[in-house]
Protein backbone atom coordinates (compact mmCIF):
# COMPACT_ATOMS: atom_id res chain seq x y z
CA UNK A 1 0.00 0.00 0.00
CA UNK A 2 2.63 2.30 1.19
CA UNK A 3 4.34 1.68 -2.66
CA UNK A 4 1.08 2.38 -4.20
CA UNK A 5 0.68 5.34 -2.29
CA UNK A 6 4.21 6.44 -3.37
CA UNK A 7 3.63 6.13 -6.95
CA UNK A 8 0.55 8.25 -6.52
CA UNK A 9 3.00 10.77 -5.22
CA UNK A 10 5.16 10.89 -8.23
CA UNK A 11 7.01 14.42 -8.83
CA UNK A 12 7.51 15.83 -11.65
CA UNK A 13 10.11 18.98 -11.70
CA UNK A 14 10.05 21.54 -13.81
CA UNK A 15 12.12 24.48 -14.40
CA UNK A 16 10.36 27.33 -15.85
CA UNK A 17 10.13 28.55 -19.56
CA UNK A 18 8.19 31.70 -19.88
CA UNK A 19 4.64 31.16 -20.46
CA UNK A 20 1.38 32.84 -19.24
CA UNK A 21 1.64 31.78 -15.44
CA UNK A 22 1.94 29.80 -12.05
CA UNK A 23 -0.34 28.94 -8.06
CA UNK A 24 -4.18 28.52 -5.28
CA UNK A 25 -5.95 25.72 -3.20
CA UNK A 26 -9.48 26.79 -5.25
CA UNK A 27 -10.19 27.64 -8.36
CA UNK A 28 -11.05 31.13 -9.11
CA UNK A 29 -14.54 32.22 -9.92
CA UNK A 30 -15.91 32.16 -13.71
CA UNK A 31 -14.53 35.43 -15.27
CA UNK A 32 -18.19 37.56 -15.20
CA UNK A 33 -17.47 38.21 -18.86
CA UNK A 34 -16.21 35.87 -21.23
CA UNK A 35 -13.60 38.05 -24.03
CA UNK A 36 -15.18 38.51 -27.31
CA UNK A 37 -13.01 37.74 -29.87
CA UNK A 38 -14.60 40.92 -31.76
CA UNK A 39 -13.37 43.07 -29.08
CA UNK A 40 -10.09 45.47 -29.51
CA UNK A 41 -7.44 45.16 -26.86
CA UNK A 42 -6.97 49.05 -27.25
CA UNK A 43 -5.36 49.38 -23.69
CA UNK A 44 -4.52 46.36 -22.47
CA UNK A 45 -1.85 44.03 -23.03
CA UNK A 46 -1.13 40.90 -25.20
CA UNK A 47 -0.15 37.24 -24.57
CA UNK A 48 2.85 36.48 -23.07
CA UNK A 49 4.81 33.04 -22.68
CA UNK A 50 5.66 33.48 -19.28
CA UNK A 51 4.32 35.20 -16.08
CA UNK A 52 3.62 39.05 -17.19
CA UNK A 53 1.13 41.30 -16.56
CA UNK A 54 -0.81 43.38 -19.30
CA UNK A 55 0.74 46.11 -21.16
CA UNK A 56 -0.36 48.92 -23.26
CA UNK A 57 1.91 48.50 -26.29
CA UNK A 58 5.52 46.76 -27.09
CA UNK A 59 6.56 43.88 -27.72
CA UNK A 60 5.76 40.99 -25.31
CA UNK A 61 8.38 40.01 -22.78
CA UNK A 62 9.53 36.61 -22.02
CA UNK A 63 9.49 36.35 -18.27
CA UNK A 64 12.89 36.57 -16.61
CA UNK A 65 12.96 32.65 -15.73
CA UNK A 66 13.61 32.25 -19.58
CA UNK A 67 17.00 33.96 -19.25
CA UNK A 68 17.68 32.46 -15.84
CA UNK A 69 16.99 29.00 -15.73
CA UNK A 70 16.69 29.04 -11.91
CA UNK A 71 14.04 31.50 -11.30
CA UNK A 72 10.72 31.48 -10.26
CA UNK A 73 11.31 27.67 -9.74
CA UNK A 74 8.22 25.54 -9.43
CA UNK A 75 7.40 22.31 -9.18
CA UNK A 76 4.12 20.49 -9.96
CA UNK A 77 3.41 17.13 -7.76
CA UNK A 78 0.83 14.41 -9.44
CA UNK A 79 -1.29 15.03 -5.83
CA UNK A 80 -3.65 17.64 -4.94
CA UNK A 81 -1.33 20.63 -4.06
CA UNK A 82 -3.57 21.19 -0.66
CA UNK A 83 -2.32 17.65 -0.17
CA UNK A 84 1.71 18.33 -1.23
CA UNK A 85 2.77 20.49 1.54
CA UNK A 86 4.54 20.82 5.22
CA UNK A 87 1.90 19.31 7.54
CA UNK A 88 0.22 17.65 5.16
CA UNK A 89 -1.02 13.81 4.53
CA UNK A 90 0.70 13.36 1.38
CA UNK A 91 3.91 14.63 3.82
CA UNK A 92 3.26 11.94 6.68
CA UNK A 93 3.02 9.45 4.26
CA UNK A 94 6.33 9.88 2.45
CA UNK A 95 7.43 10.38 6.03
CA UNK A 96 6.53 6.95 6.92
CA UNK A 97 7.44 5.31 3.85
CA UNK A 98 10.77 7.25 4.54
CA UNK A 99 11.50 5.86 8.05
CA UNK A 100 9.61 2.48 7.91
CA UNK A 101 11.09 1.53 4.16
CA UNK A 102 14.06 3.64 3.84
CA UNK A 103 12.84 4.24 -0.10
CA UNK A 104 14.77 6.75 -1.68
CA UNK A 105 12.06 7.52 -3.85
CA UNK A 106 10.39 8.91 -0.54
CA UNK A 107 13.12 10.73 0.79
CA UNK A 108 13.52 12.08 -2.93
CA UNK A 109 9.54 13.65 -3.54
CA UNK A 110 10.31 14.73 -0.05
CA UNK A 111 13.30 16.91 -1.31
CA UNK A 112 10.83 17.91 -4.21
CA UNK A 113 8.04 18.59 -1.71
CA UNK A 114 10.28 21.48 0.11
CA UNK A 115 11.61 22.79 -3.05
CA UNK A 116 8.44 23.57 -4.10
CA UNK A 117 7.70 24.80 -0.63
CA UNK A 118 10.89 27.04 -0.67
CA UNK A 119 12.60 25.29 1.71
CA UNK A 120 15.99 24.91 0.45
CA UNK A 121 18.01 23.58 3.23
CA UNK A 122 15.61 20.72 4.25
CA UNK A 123 14.99 20.40 0.80
CA UNK A 124 19.09 19.72 0.27
CA UNK A 125 18.82 17.41 3.34
CA UNK A 126 16.15 15.14 1.74
CA UNK A 127 18.32 14.79 -1.20
CA UNK A 128 21.35 13.90 0.64
CA UNK A 129 19.59 11.07 2.21
CA UNK A 130 18.27 9.52 -0.90
CA UNK A 131 21.86 9.94 -2.15
CA UNK A 132 23.07 7.78 0.88
CA UNK A 133 20.23 5.36 0.15
CA UNK A 134 21.16 5.54 -3.87
CA UNK A 135 24.50 6.77 -4.42
CA UNK A 136 23.23 7.17 -8.42
CA UNK A 137 20.03 8.99 -8.16
CA UNK A 138 21.27 11.47 -10.64
CA UNK A 139 18.00 13.35 -10.24
CA UNK A 140 18.32 14.24 -6.78
CA UNK A 141 22.08 15.06 -7.88
CA UNK A 142 20.67 17.41 -10.95
CA UNK A 143 17.84 19.06 -7.91
CA UNK A 144 20.65 20.30 -5.64
CA UNK A 145 22.15 21.82 -8.98
CA UNK A 146 18.93 23.41 -9.05
CA UNK A 147 19.25 25.11 -5.36
CA UNK A 148 22.92 25.96 -6.15
CA UNK A 149 21.85 27.61 -9.06
CA UNK A 150 18.84 29.38 -6.80
CA UNK A 151 21.08 30.54 -4.47
CA UNK A 152 23.48 32.24 -7.34
CA UNK A 153 25.89 29.55 -7.22
CA UNK A 154 26.45 29.22 -10.73
CA UNK A 155 29.90 27.38 -10.57
CA UNK A 156 28.50 25.02 -7.79
CA UNK A 157 25.36 24.64 -9.77
CA UNK A 158 26.53 23.64 -13.10
CA UNK A 159 29.45 21.37 -11.48
CA UNK A 160 26.16 19.27 -10.16
CA UNK A 161 24.16 18.97 -13.05
CA UNK A 162 27.10 17.66 -15.62
CA UNK A 163 27.95 15.21 -12.68
CA UNK A 164 24.05 14.27 -12.90
CA UNK A 165 24.24 13.94 -16.97
CA UNK A 166 27.88 12.06 -16.10
CA UNK A 167 25.62 9.68 -13.68
CA UNK A 168 22.75 8.92 -16.27
CA UNK A 169 22.96 10.43 -19.71
CA UNK A 170 18.58 10.40 -19.74
CA UNK A 171 18.45 12.60 -16.42
CA UNK A 172 15.54 14.30 -17.07
CA UNK A 173 16.08 17.13 -14.73
CA UNK A 174 19.64 17.84 -16.19
CA UNK A 175 18.16 17.83 -19.55
CA UNK A 176 15.60 20.22 -19.09
CA UNK A 177 17.93 21.98 -17.68
CA UNK A 178 20.04 22.25 -20.61
CA UNK A 179 16.61 22.46 -22.34
CA UNK A 180 15.73 25.39 -20.87
CA UNK A 181 19.10 27.27 -21.49
CA UNK A 182 18.86 26.76 -24.80
CA UNK A 183 15.42 28.15 -25.25
CA UNK A 184 16.75 30.75 -23.31
CA UNK A 185 19.78 31.39 -25.83
CA UNK A 186 17.66 30.82 -28.53
CA UNK A 187 18.94 27.38 -29.99
CA UNK A 188 16.18 25.81 -30.45
CA UNK A 189 17.10 22.50 -31.97
CA UNK A 190 19.87 22.25 -29.35
CA UNK A 191 16.72 22.50 -26.81
CA UNK A 192 15.12 19.96 -29.06
CA UNK A 193 17.85 17.27 -29.21
CA UNK A 194 18.51 17.28 -24.94
CA UNK A 195 14.16 16.72 -24.60
CA UNK A 196 14.44 13.73 -26.99
CA UNK A 197 17.38 12.29 -25.21
CA UNK A 198 15.21 13.04 -21.89
CA UNK A 199 12.23 11.45 -23.32
CA UNK A 200 14.35 8.13 -23.79
CA UNK A 201 14.76 7.70 -19.98
CA UNK A 202 11.42 10.07 -19.15
CA UNK A 203 8.68 9.07 -21.33
CA UNK A 204 6.31 10.72 -19.28
CA UNK A 205 8.15 13.92 -18.10
CA UNK A 206 5.81 17.25 -18.03
CA UNK A 207 9.00 18.86 -18.28
CA UNK A 208 10.18 17.44 -21.45
CA UNK A 209 6.72 17.63 -23.10
CA UNK A 210 6.76 21.66 -22.14
CA UNK A 211 10.25 22.24 -23.51
CA UNK A 212 9.78 20.44 -26.26
CA UNK A 213 6.14 21.97 -27.72
CA UNK A 214 8.06 25.24 -26.60
CA UNK A 215 10.86 24.83 -28.82
CA UNK A 216 8.85 24.12 -31.49
CA UNK A 217 6.19 26.98 -30.74
CA UNK A 218 8.91 29.60 -31.09
CA UNK A 219 10.40 28.17 -34.15
CA UNK A 220 6.75 28.80 -35.71
CA UNK A 221 5.64 25.07 -36.21
CA UNK A 222 2.36 25.29 -34.62
CA UNK A 223 1.05 22.31 -35.98
CA UNK A 224 3.92 20.07 -34.44
CA UNK A 225 3.86 22.39 -31.28
CA UNK A 226 0.36 21.48 -31.22
CA UNK A 227 0.95 17.55 -31.94
CA UNK A 228 3.20 16.86 -28.99
CA UNK A 229 1.10 19.01 -26.14
CA UNK A 230 -1.50 16.28 -27.22
CA UNK A 231 1.12 13.65 -26.94
CA UNK A 232 2.25 14.95 -23.35
CA UNK A 233 -1.35 15.20 -22.27
CA UNK A 234 -1.93 11.74 -23.06
CA UNK A 235 1.28 10.68 -21.50
CA UNK A 236 1.11 11.96 -17.48
CA UNK A 237 -1.03 13.68 -15.70
CA UNK A 238 0.62 17.53 -15.11
CA UNK A 239 -1.41 18.74 -17.21
CA UNK A 240 -1.38 22.70 -16.25
CA UNK A 241 2.01 23.65 -18.14
CA UNK A 242 1.07 21.98 -21.41
CA UNK A 243 -2.82 22.93 -21.38
CA UNK A 244 -1.30 26.82 -20.76
CA UNK A 245 1.00 26.07 -23.75
CA UNK A 246 -1.96 25.23 -26.03
CA UNK A 247 -3.55 28.54 -25.03
CA UNK A 248 -0.22 30.30 -26.33
CA UNK A 249 -0.83 27.71 -29.63
CA UNK A 250 -4.33 28.82 -29.66
CA UNK A 251 -3.43 32.75 -29.19
CA UNK A 252 -1.07 32.51 -32.20
CA UNK A 253 -3.61 31.22 -34.70
CA UNK A 254 -5.91 34.20 -33.40
CA UNK A 255 -8.03 31.55 -31.63
CA UNK A 256 -8.93 33.68 -28.74
CA UNK A 257 -11.90 31.36 -27.22
CA UNK A 258 -9.80 28.36 -27.99
CA UNK A 259 -6.65 30.22 -25.41
CA UNK A 260 -9.05 31.25 -23.39
CA UNK A 261 -10.47 28.01 -22.22
CA UNK A 262 -7.27 26.62 -22.38
CA UNK A 263 -5.96 28.79 -20.03
CA UNK A 264 -8.75 28.20 -17.81
CA UNK A 265 -8.84 24.80 -17.85
CA UNK A 266 -5.00 24.57 -17.41
CA UNK A 267 -6.04 26.50 -13.78
CA UNK A 268 -8.52 24.16 -13.02
CA UNK A 269 -6.10 21.64 -13.10
CA UNK A 270 -4.07 23.17 -10.59
CA UNK A 271 -4.91 26.42 -9.15
CA UNK A 272 -1.47 26.97 -7.94
CA UNK A 273 -0.14 27.39 -11.51
CA UNK A 274 0.64 30.52 -12.07
CA UNK A 275 0.85 31.03 -15.52
CA UNK A 276 -2.42 30.36 -16.03
CA UNK A 277 -3.59 32.55 -13.21
CA UNK A 278 -1.90 35.38 -15.40
CA UNK A 279 -2.85 34.73 -18.42
CA UNK A 280 -6.29 34.55 -17.71
CA UNK A 281 -6.22 37.91 -15.79
CA UNK A 282 -4.11 39.08 -19.15
CA UNK A 283 -6.92 38.15 -21.51
CA UNK A 284 -9.99 39.63 -19.23
CA UNK A 285 -7.86 42.91 -19.22
CA UNK A 286 -7.04 43.23 -22.84
CA UNK A 287 -10.98 42.56 -23.48
CA UNK A 288 -12.08 45.37 -21.02
CA UNK A 289 -13.89 42.33 -18.23
CA UNK A 290 -12.31 44.34 -15.71
CA UNK A 291 -14.18 43.29 -12.80
CA UNK A 292 -13.30 39.53 -13.70
CA UNK A 293 -9.06 40.88 -14.65
CA UNK A 294 -9.41 42.62 -10.92
CA UNK A 295 -10.39 39.51 -8.99
CA UNK A 296 -7.34 37.74 -10.91
CA UNK A 297 -4.99 40.16 -10.53
CA UNK A 298 -5.61 40.69 -6.92
CA UNK A 299 -4.53 36.14 -7.07
CA UNK A 300 -1.59 37.00 -8.78
CA UNK A 301 -0.61 39.55 -5.91
CA UNK A 302 -1.77 38.17 -2.89
CA UNK A 303 0.78 35.28 -4.07
CA UNK A 304 3.46 38.16 -5.35
CA UNK A 305 2.73 41.38 -3.75
CA UNK A 306 5.87 43.21 -5.13
CA UNK A 307 5.03 42.26 -8.98
CA UNK A 308 5.39 45.53 -10.42
CA UNK A 309 3.44 44.69 -13.51
CA UNK A 310 0.51 43.35 -12.06
CA UNK A 311 0.59 46.54 -9.14
CA UNK A 312 0.47 48.84 -12.84
CA UNK A 313 -1.96 46.18 -14.68
CA UNK A 314 -4.29 46.86 -11.18
CA UNK A 315 -4.32 50.41 -11.70
CA UNK A 316 -5.56 49.82 -15.42
CA UNK A 317 -8.31 47.62 -14.03
CA UNK A 318 -9.44 49.88 -11.71
CA UNK A 319 -9.38 53.17 -13.99
CA UNK A 320 -11.23 50.64 -16.38
CA UNK A 321 -13.76 50.28 -13.50
CA UNK A 322 -13.96 54.39 -13.45
CA UNK A 323 -12.26 54.43 -10.13
CA UNK A 324 -10.16 57.27 -10.71
CA UNK A 325 -9.02 58.37 -7.73
CA UNK A 326 -7.94 54.57 -6.42
CA UNK A 327 -6.34 54.12 -10.24
CA UNK A 328 -4.61 57.36 -9.59
CA UNK A 329 -3.47 57.11 -5.51
CA UNK A 330 -2.04 53.49 -6.53
CA UNK A 331 -0.03 55.40 -9.40
CA UNK A 332 1.22 57.62 -7.43
CA UNK A 333 2.43 55.59 -4.70
CA UNK A 334 3.81 53.37 -7.20
CA UNK A 335 6.32 56.28 -8.76
CA UNK A 336 7.52 57.34 -5.22
CA UNK A 337 8.73 53.60 -4.82
CA UNK A 338 9.97 53.51 -8.72
CA UNK A 339 10.36 56.78 -9.96
CA UNK A 340 12.36 55.57 -13.54
CA UNK A 341 10.00 53.34 -14.40
CA UNK A 342 8.54 54.07 -17.66
CA UNK A 343 4.97 52.02 -17.80
CA UNK A 344 3.93 53.52 -14.32
CA UNK A 345 4.78 57.22 -15.81
CA UNK A 346 2.92 56.26 -19.04
CA UNK A 347 0.12 54.93 -17.26
CA UNK A 348 0.02 58.23 -15.12
CA UNK A 349 -0.10 60.33 -18.35
CA UNK A 350 -2.84 58.60 -20.26
CA UNK A 351 -5.03 58.39 -16.73
CA UNK A 352 -4.41 62.44 -16.11
CA UNK A 353 -5.20 63.16 -20.13
CA UNK A 354 -8.05 61.12 -20.87
CA UNK A 355 -9.65 59.86 -17.78
CA UNK A 356 -9.35 62.78 -15.50
CA UNK A 357 -9.22 65.11 -18.23
CA UNK A 358 -6.77 66.99 -16.19
CA UNK A 359 -4.57 68.86 -19.07
CA UNK A 360 -2.09 70.88 -16.68
CA UNK A 361 -1.44 67.71 -14.66
CA UNK A 362 -1.13 65.84 -17.41
CA UNK A 363 1.43 67.60 -19.85
CA UNK A 364 3.98 67.42 -16.73
CA UNK A 365 3.21 63.66 -16.37
CA UNK A 366 3.53 62.77 -20.11
CA UNK A 367 6.61 64.88 -20.44
CA UNK A 368 7.92 62.83 -17.72
CA UNK A 369 7.11 60.21 -19.33
CA UNK A 370 8.27 60.64 -22.97
CA UNK A 371 11.61 61.93 -20.83
CA UNK A 372 11.98 58.22 -19.84
CA UNK A 373 12.07 57.48 -23.62
CA UNK A 374 14.35 57.75 -26.54
CA UNK A 375 14.52 57.68 -29.50
CA UNK A 376 13.92 54.28 -31.52
CA UNK A 377 11.56 53.79 -28.05
CA UNK A 378 7.82 52.28 -29.77
CA UNK A 379 6.15 55.07 -27.56
CA UNK A 380 8.50 58.49 -28.05
CA UNK A 381 7.07 59.35 -31.26
CA UNK A 382 3.15 58.92 -30.01
CA UNK A 383 4.04 60.88 -26.58
CA UNK A 384 5.84 63.56 -28.22
CA UNK A 385 2.80 63.84 -30.16
CA UNK A 386 0.82 63.91 -26.96
CA UNK A 387 2.93 66.30 -25.51
CA UNK A 388 2.41 69.00 -28.03
CA UNK A 389 -1.62 68.25 -28.40
CA UNK A 390 -1.60 69.07 -24.66
CA UNK A 391 0.60 72.11 -24.79
CA UNK A 392 -1.74 73.46 -28.04
CA UNK A 393 -5.27 72.70 -26.37
CA UNK A 394 -3.96 74.31 -23.11
CA UNK A 395 -3.26 77.65 -25.42
CA UNK A 396 -6.16 77.16 -27.28
CA UNK A 397 -7.82 77.46 -23.67
CA UNK A 398 -6.12 80.39 -22.69
CA UNK A 399 -7.12 82.67 -25.64
CA UNK A 400 -10.83 81.53 -25.92
CA UNK A 401 -13.40 83.61 -24.28
CA UNK A 402 -15.32 82.34 -21.20
CA UNK A 403 -18.83 81.88 -23.79
CA UNK A 404 -16.63 79.67 -26.38
CA UNK A 405 -17.28 75.69 -25.56
CA UNK A 406 -14.15 74.56 -24.24
CA UNK A 407 -12.63 71.80 -27.24
CA UNK A 408 -12.71 68.24 -26.50
CA UNK A 409 -9.77 66.94 -26.22
CA UNK A 410 -8.70 63.97 -28.63
CA UNK A 411 -7.26 60.83 -27.38
CA UNK A 412 -3.95 59.64 -28.92
CA UNK A 413 -4.72 56.13 -30.39
CA UNK A 414 -3.07 53.61 -28.28
CA UNK A 415 -1.92 50.97 -30.97
CA UNK A 416 -3.59 48.45 -31.97
CA UNK A 417 -1.76 44.97 -31.48
CA UNK A 418 -0.87 42.86 -34.68
CA UNK A 419 -0.64 40.09 -33.44
CA UNK A 420 -1.59 37.96 -30.28
CA UNK A 421 1.88 38.36 -28.74
CA UNK A 422 2.23 42.08 -29.41
CA UNK A 423 0.41 44.89 -27.85
CA UNK A 424 0.41 48.85 -27.39
CA UNK A 425 2.39 49.42 -24.31
CA UNK A 426 0.76 48.82 -21.43
CA UNK A 427 -1.98 51.03 -19.74
CA UNK A 428 -2.28 47.22 -18.02
CA UNK A 429 -1.15 44.10 -18.10
CA UNK A 430 -0.16 41.32 -20.21
CA UNK A 431 -0.46 37.69 -20.72
CA UNK A 432 2.38 35.80 -20.17
CA UNK A 433 4.57 32.72 -21.98
CA UNK A 434 6.16 29.59 -19.71
CA UNK A 435 8.18 30.86 -17.52
CA UNK A 436 8.00 33.74 -18.41
CA UNK A 437 8.36 39.19 -18.64
CA UNK A 438 6.38 42.16 -19.51
CA UNK A 439 6.01 45.49 -21.69
CA UNK A 440 6.64 48.83 -21.37
CA UNK A 441 3.25 48.79 -19.17
CA UNK A 442 3.08 45.90 -17.37
CA UNK A 443 2.26 42.80 -19.29
CA UNK A 444 -0.22 40.63 -19.20
CA UNK A 445 0.51 38.35 -22.22
CA UNK A 446 -0.01 35.44 -22.04
CA UNK A 447 3.16 32.74 -20.93
CA UNK A 448 4.62 29.46 -22.12
CA UNK A 449 4.02 26.78 -19.43
CA UNK A 450 6.62 27.67 -16.93
CA UNK A 451 8.92 24.77 -16.93
CA UNK A 452 8.42 23.22 -13.66
CA UNK A 453 11.38 22.27 -11.18
CA UNK A 454 12.51 18.80 -12.81
CA UNK A 455 12.45 15.42 -11.38
CA UNK A 456 11.21 12.18 -12.58
CA UNK A 457 8.28 10.54 -11.77
CA UNK A 458 9.24 8.11 -8.96
CA UNK A 459 9.30 4.65 -9.31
Amino acid sequence: MIRRSLAALAVTILLPSTAFAQPAATPAAAPATTPDPAATATDQGGATEGGSPLEVGGDVAESEAEKDPFNLLVISLNVNPADATPGSKGEAELLKAAQEEKLPEAYFNLGVLYLRAGMLDRAWGFFDKTLELSPTFSEAVALQGYIHGMRGNTADSTALIEKAVAMNKYCAPARNYYARKALADGNYDEAIRHCRIALLGDPANTNIYVNLALAYFRKGNLELADFIVKEGLAAQSSKAPLLNLRGLIALKRNDVRGAFKAFEEAHKQDPNYMDALKNLAAMELNYKAFDAALQRIDEVLAREPENRQYQISRAVALRGLGQLPEAKALLESLQRTDPNNFEIAYNDCILHQEYIKDREAAVGRCERSLALTQKGHPKFVELGKRVKRIKEEIEVLKNTPPDVPTPTPTPTPTPTPDSPDKAPVPEGTAPVEEGAPAPEAPKEAPKEAPVQPEGTDQK
